[in-house]
């Protein structure tokens, strides 16, 4: 028998093995690649010293332990199968080198490196052992959570003086959704423990045109906003341009409800008409403060002041002098600087007939409309002085009419205005 030639054998060997496929190799190297990059993260994580989670208290910074509590045999170990790793693949180590290592899943997440992943990556604290009552993250910019008794998923601490804020959120339709479950739970809750007159629990800002702060309830018996203070304003607000408040206007007017309503409610119907519930009830007792067909409030002015006479020579000035006969005339309610102002709705006034030469009566009504066979004053005598006061409606230019059949001089004073 022909002894075996080991060189031969060899040789016949490797001929008759046929090469891989080009995709084979490829496949291969990729998941040398995958290898390598794990083995990179394990060995970066030994390295890094740890702190046991279930000891980290409120308050305190979490201890560092001493180098000799990394594992020793562990590092080498994993480094040896890295340097495996790095033989069998070849050029593979170049390529791990040349890209930052990004988590996938499965993977540690990697610090200061793009973490990339398919699927959710969730944290969570279990109800009992160590990670009780703690947060699941918490992110801080060096400084300490103290002072807080309160547990929350996600913590985020900036107390430095490089920092201006603990958490930032900016999305296309939400930066932040939070809501709260509880019975009595808070979807945001803000606190404020500075001093300055600009602290603020929540504060909203927008620069386009939508709303610093949006807040809406969409059960039945729910508050969309709710403001309460112990020693100073419950609510402030400010406006530049508009008003500081806004009310919509919205259903029929609440007296021809059938829904409770409580003392202190302020609505505004679809008519404009604002109303106030001065009593709780269903629908409550409500009072109208304002509308399109209110007067407004009423103003009183400093002094009384005349701001028509129709004798000759008798102040005020630059008005139609003479005596009535059966006239109508137009009085300016702002005339001699009555104070009263345009777009007032209607006056407060004093009006005095004399020097009559029958029995007859005065009449003043809103300027603009028919005569309303009306009278003001009247008198049965010639030679008759006699007044009344009269509260009458003025046009968009503060003017009433004023009527007298008779031949007369008026005299009108005004002593305050609606608006």
């Amino acid at each position: 028998m022909t002894p075996s030639n080991p060189d031969h054998d060899l040789t016949m060997r490797a001929s008759s093995v046929a090469p891989e496929p080009d995709a084979g190799i490829e496949a291969r190297l990729l998941e040398l690649e995958r290898i390598v990059v794990a083995q990179q993260r394990q060995i970066a994580s030994l390295l890094e010293p740890k702190s046991d989670v279930g000891t980290i208290t409120r308050g305190a910074a979490p201890a560092r332990p001493s180098a000799a509590a990394v594992d020793r045999r562990g590092l080498l170990k994993h480094a040896g199968f890295a340097t495996a790793g790095v033989l069998g693949a070849g050029s593979v180590l170049a390529v791990a080198q040349a890209a930052p290592a990004a988590a996938g899943n499965g993977d540690a997440l990697v610090g200061g490196a793009f973490n990339a992943a398919t699927n959710v990556t969730e944290l969570g604290v279990g109800t009992g052992g160590n990670l009780a009552g703690k947060a699941a993250l918490v992110v801080t910019d060096g400084a300490v959570l103290t002072g807080e008794t309160d547990v929350f998923s996600v913590s985020a601490v900036a107390e430095g003086s490089a920092t201006t804020g603990g958490l930032f959120a900016k999305g296309v339709s939400t930066g932040v959704k939070s809501i709260g479950t509880a019975l009595n739970g808070a979807g945001v809750h803000g606190v404020a423990t500075g001093s300055g007159v600009s602290s603020a629990g929540v504060k909203g800002t927008t620069a386009t045109g939508g709303y610093g702060v949006l807040a809406l309830n969409t059960s039945s018996y729910g508050v969309g906003l709710r403001a309460s203070s112990v020693g100073s304003w419950g609510v402030v607000a400010q406006s530049a341009l508009h008003s500081a408040l806004l009310l919509q206007p919205f259903g029929i007017a609440p007296p021809a409800r059938s829904d409770q309503h409580l003392a202190g409610e302020l609505h505004m119907d679809e008519t404009g008409r604002l109303w106030s519930c001065v009593v709780t009830g269903t629908p409550g007792s409500w009072r109208q403060v304002s509308g399109p067909d209110t007067a407004g409030a009423f103003h009183l002015l400093p002094t009384q002041t005349r701001i028509y006479d129709s004798r000759p020579g008798a102040v005020p000035l630059g008005c139609v002098k003479g005596r009535f006969n059966n006239q109508t005339r137009a009085i300016d309610a702002t005339f001699n600087g009555s104070g009263v102002p345009l777009g007032a709705t209607g006056v407060l006034t004093n009006v005095t007939a004399t020097n009559t030469n029958a029995g007859g009566f005065v009449a003043v009504y809103k300027n603009g409309v028919p005569y309303p066979a009306t009278s003001t004053v009247s008198w049965g005598a010639l030679s008759s002085t006699v007044s009344n006061s009269a509260v009458v409606a003025v046009d968009a230019a503060a003017l009433f009419a004023c009527f007298c059949p008779v031949q007369a001089d008026v005299i009108i004073d005004v002593v305050g205005y609606y608006r």
